[in-house]
């Protein structure tokens, strides 16, 4: 069956490309294409998408704001950003909201046809840069000090691997732990940080340690 896709974009050209490399995909269908918030709001919760491409600047309002709307009546759509803007304030207002993928207008067909697959299997598909972000943030709060959360030193490891988008059998095998003991750690944490996503969990660890 193949992964249904809804996309966001106000630009025509890149609109229309990102159609063409869905449809070059057999395993992906584009069920909407909207130019901006209002036509999205109308159209994706009769579209039912799996995934959705979302852009943040467009014309009639802000994709992350967007995104905090859709996710309400579409929850078990997974979000993906697609834009231009890597500072650490969109970044993570977006993942704060429910996005559970970050990629910049730079990446390739290839990148972003995984990160569609990724999003849609549970994963977290983040562009290098956006990556590198996270880890560093993450790693800058990484302290002693750093009890609100009250982390483990194995936890804090767990959820650097979650920062990068590795699926819970990835983080075992880079840990050297089962991945009973990964489903443990990210069951602690959800409960410690009072989330119940990766995309929340990550915004969270960083809003409260920014």
């Amino acid at each position: 069956m193949s992964i249904s896709i809804a996309i966001v974009e106000d630009n025509p050209e890149l609109c229309e490309e990102l159609q063409q490399v869905v449809a070059e995909e057999d395993s992906l269908k584009c069920v909407a294409a909207c130019r901006n918030a209002t036509s999205a709001l109308k159209r994706l919760p009769d579209s039912l998408p799996d995934v959705v491409l979302m852009d943040i600047r467009l014309p009639d309002g802000s994709g992350i704001e967007l995104v905090q709307k859709l996710s309400q009546q579409l929850p078990k759509t997974q979000f993906v950003m697609l834009t231009m803007y890597q500072d650490n304030k969109h970044i993570f207002d977006a993942l704060g909201v429910g996005a559970v993928g970050y990629l910049l207008k730079d990446a390739s067909s290839e990148e972003i046809v995984a990160a569609i697959h990724d999003a849609h299997a549970g994963k977290s598909p983040l562009s290098g840069t956006v990556a590198r972000k996270v880890v560093t943030n993450l790693q800058s709060q990484h302290t002693p000090t750093q009890q609100s959360y009250t982390l483990t030193a194995r936890e804090c490891d767990v959820m650097e691997q979650v920062a990068k988008g590795l699926a819970d059998k990835q983080i075992a095998d880079q840990l050297g732990i089962s991945l009973t003991t990964v489903n443990t750690h990210l069951k602690n944490i959800y409960a410690k940080l009072d989330v119940h996503s990766r995309s929340e969990a990550i915004s969270r660890y960083f809003m409260q340690n920014g």
